[in-house]
């Protein structure tokens, strides 16, 4: 079979696919921007409120002081979690933005490949028959754009050698 080059229109390939992805990554940066922005106000707050709950509930609260300490301890834990939560969150968005950019380059460069391609032989022939050669009129590969065209233009170059 014939060897597949990865990148066979090396700048139209990689501005589509590049152009494509930096849309998607400039979204979902802004995205993760402002959950990021969100959450940390979340934390600044919790933090504020973790630093301020203990010694509130130890000095008023009508509780035994036992009692009191174990809602402190409790309220501060969750409080600690909801912290948590909020970093996993965020490390989440970025990671999955992360993955999805490097999907979205394999997927482009298999797309745009499919188009590429059958533009690379198409250009072949036309260099063969203009520098008087007769082309290689393979078939293109089975998931290549542009079979109907090719097709018609493969019938063109037979009709184009016939008449010489």
């Amino acid at each position: 079979m014939f060897k597949r080059k990865k990148l066979i229109d090396k700048s139209f390939q990689l501005r589509t696919t590049f152009s494509i992805i930096g849309i998607i990554i400039i979204a979902l940066i802004s995205l993760i921007a402002v959950t990021g922005i969100i959450l940390s106000d979340y934390n600044r707050r919790i933090y504020r409120a973790i630093s301020e709950l203990s010694p509130a509930i130890a000095r008023q609260s009508p509780l035994p002081a036992r009692e009191r300490v174990l809602l402190a301890e409790r309220n501060v834990q969750t409080l600690h979690d909801l912290q948590q939560r909020n970093r996993i969150i965020l490390s989440t968005m970025i990671i999955t933005t992360v993955l999805l950019g490097v999907f979205l380059y394999f997927y482009l460069i298999n797309l745009t490949n499919r188009i590429s391609g059958p533009i690379y032989v198409l250009s072949n022939i036309v260099r063969d028959l203009m520098e008087g050669r007769k082309p290689d009129t393979r078939s293109l590969r089975k998931n290549d754009e542009f079979k109907d065209f090719y097709r018609q233009f493969i019938e063109l170059v037979d009709r184009v050698q016939g008449d010489r």
